[in-house]
């Protein structure tokens, strides 16, 4: 009977010599003309095979299959397999993925909630062009080792299974940036969860973690981590590394302590509520820019006695304003009694550090105003004029004039003196290095950054819009010149000869620094990346990356690009770095124990232009301007500052302290 009423519903018809049921027949021609590929019909597979495949908007959009054939699908870029909660859904659960869905190596995106999933098949780590898996309320008690062949994953979404732990691979995710595990049974973190380089949230809300591992502080990028309705006593001292971290969820768990370096948050939304806690840190008063804070009503009284409490000196000392336009470079001379401000405003300005009033003012209109160099040996200081280079002695007021070899066609933007004082290196923006011999008056020698592998790379250095200088910097000991092309990092001698190039930057490189002991090379660029270099080998030492792509995940503006690494300056005993960003802020480094620590040190109101950390160690010195159409759409150019901060060298470091 039931073979009969099923023969009368689904007409039969023949295609190429096999007979396939009409509607599936229809199904598979629309799927064919789509894509382009034709497809063999095999007679044991071929009703469960098309069956559920749905046509919607010229693509694949549903597979609904209870014994899936991934083998002929190898250009799929999208595929969801949403079982559904209706009763009428149920029927159509996935129980188990074929080994054959890792030949889908074009998927992007794999949707499988709402199945019966207890197990992945190994095959699912060839998925190389996979950046999205949702696999939200399955049965899932394991992941295989194999994820961490996943390279290009940017979002896992895990919720509502039963894992009870993750395999440590996960930390082979490099590209990772959103992870949603709650409501799962995770009793604990592998430590090698710290490699997530990229990661910017973290969901652990509702499982059953009794504690953090201490690798949670390499988590440089994370910014949300939920860990709501957990069995938490207690937070690692590590959480403190944690510069950008923006929302700590900690409610419904059994903190009875915190952290000290919990003081170390600028800006943090901080839920506390309902745990066991009845004291708090003494760097709880740290947190002067707490953006929001929940806690069980028998710990107000102590909060509040903490915030009132007298506070850790901050590293702020003034505000210096004077001149009326972006002030592009600042730096302050050999011995740290001046410093001067460079402004698009066609202005040179010498501040005196004791007193911070300006002792003198250099004119000089063009294009790259703001361009200048302070002598490593005295007070002597470069500028550029309209067709020249000048050198200004600020004591004994007087002048001389520099005619380069290649000026009427160059146009010179970054200067830097040598440690001895004897030579200049000079970039321009047409992709051209020169070294001025001083004591001869003359050009020694002079090239085309081109040259050494990049066709066509001066062309580029002409399209760098919002960027006027192009970077370089002396090693210390003067026998080195390193240069920032737009694709990598690159050392040469001073005849010209290229010693060694590293790196493969996807976009340009906006500041470049030498350490004082010629350990490290220091770069920052505008795919949001800081990174480290050993200059003896070209190696990585240490990498920070402010990924904005989480934004993609929620309604932000598409323009928002921060953070580019705009500015970078180093301390005299090489021990600490500052770099500075366009999303205003100011981020302090040190390296102790072949460690990186991380600890914020200020902000503008608009983008950080230049950061100088004087050379007797004293101060460290900010400068901003108003916001950059080309940088950034999103703000008003009435968005001025225009300004210079002083910070306590001193008082900026004792952050470490702590951690």
């Amino acid at each position: 009977m039931s073979e009969k009423k099923n023969t009368q519903e689904e007409e039969v018809v023949e295609y190429k010599g096999t007979p396939i049921i009409k509607s599936e027949l229809e199904v598979l021609q629309e799927f064919v003309k789509i894509t382009g590929k034709e497809f063999k019909i095999y007679d044991d597979v071929q009703k469960d095979y098309l069956k559920g495949i749905e046509i919607r908007d010229n693509r694949v959009k549903a597979l609904s299959l209870r014994k899936p054939e991934f083998s002929e699908f190898a250009s799929m870029a999208e595929l969801m397999k949403a079982g559904g909660k209706r009763q009428e859904n149920k029927k159509a659960r996935l129980i188990h993925l074929p080994e054959s869905i890792g030949n889908l190596t074009s998927l992007k995106k794999l949707y499988l909630n709402e199945n019966h999933l207890k197990t992945l098949p190994d095959t699912i780590g060839t998925l190389s062009s996979l950046k999205e898996l949702y696999l939200n309320n399955n049965n899932l008690t394991s992941l295989p080792e194999s994820l961490e062949n996943l390279s290009k994953l940017e979002r896992l979404s895990l919720e509502g299974n039963n894992l009870k732990n993750l395999p440590d691979s996960i930390g082979k995710l490099h590209n990772l940036k959103v992870l949603l595990l709650k409501e799962n049974q995770l009793e604990g973190l592998p430590e090698t969860i710290g490699g997530l380089s990229s990661i910017v949230q973290i969901s652990l809300d509702n499982n059953k973690l009794k504690k953090l591992p201490d690798s949670i502080g390499n988590l440089l990028t994370l910014e949300y981590l939920e860990l709501k309705e957990n069995d938490l006593t207690e937070i690692p001292d590590s959480i403190g590394k944690l510069i950008n971290l923006r929302s700590l969820n900690l409610w419904h768990n059994k903190l009875i302590k915190l952290p000290e370096t919990l003081g170390r948050f600028k800006k943090i939304d901080l839920n506390l509520k309902y745990n066991l806690i009845r004291k708090f840190p003494e760097a709880i008063e740290k947190l002067d820019k707490l953006e929001g804070c929940s806690v069980y009503r028998d710990t107000l009284e102590e909060l509040e006695k903490r915030l009132k409490a007298e506070k850790i000196p901050d590293p702020f000392i003034k505000t210096l304003k004077h001149q009326k336009d972006v002030i592009n470079l600042i730096d302050f001379s050999y011995d740290g009694k001046y410093l001067a401000s460079g402004s698009f405003d066609g202005t040179l300005n010498i501040w005196d550090t004791e007193t911070w009033e300006v002792v003198k003012t250099f004119d000089y209109p063009g294009e790259y105003s703001g361009t200048f160099a302070w002598s490593p040996i005295n007070y002597e200081i470069i500028t550029r004029s309209t067709e020249m280079l000048k050198i200004y002695n600020i004591l004994e007021d007087t002048e001389k004039e520099i005619k380069l070899e290649t000026y009427n066609h160059n146009s010179p933007n970054c200067i830097k003196w040598s440690k001895d004082g004897k030579f200049l290196a000079i970039g321009s923006d047409n992709a051209t290095l020169e070294v001025f011999d001083l004591d001869n008056n003359k050009t020694k020698k002079y090239w085309m950054v081109e040259s050494q592998g990049l066709p066509g790379m001066g062309e580029e250095f002409r399209k760098w819009e919002h960027e006027e200088r192009a970077p370089l910097d002396w090693s210390p000991d003067g026998k080195y010149i390193v240069s920032a092309s737009l694709f990598q990092v690159r050392i040469f001698n001073t005849e010209g000869e290229q010693i060694r190039s590293f790196g493969n930057f996807n976009s340009q490189i906006f500041a470049i620094s030498w350490s004082p002991d010629g350990k490290y090379i220091a770069t920052g660029s505008k795919d949001f990346e800081l990174i480290i270099w050993d200059p003896s080998s070209g190696e990585q030492v240490y990498q920070v990356k402010f990924s904005p792509a989480w934004r993609e995940y929620d309604d932000f503006n598409p323009n928002d690009q921060a953070r580019f690494v705009n500015t970078i300056s180093w301390s005299p005993d090489s021990k600490y770095f500052v770099i500075g960003d366009d999303e205003d802020n100011l981020t302090l480094f040190r390296i102790h124990d072949e460690k990186v620590n991380i600890a914020g040190l200020g902000d503008h109101s608009t983008y950080v232009y230049c950061v100088s950390w004087g050379k007797d160690g004293k101060y460290i010195a900010s400068s901003s301007g108003k916001a950059d159409k080309w940088i950034d759409r999103t703000r008003s150019p009435s968005d001025e500052d225009n300004s210079i901060k002083i910070w306590s060298a001193e008082v900026a470091k004792s952050q470490f302290l702590l951690s």
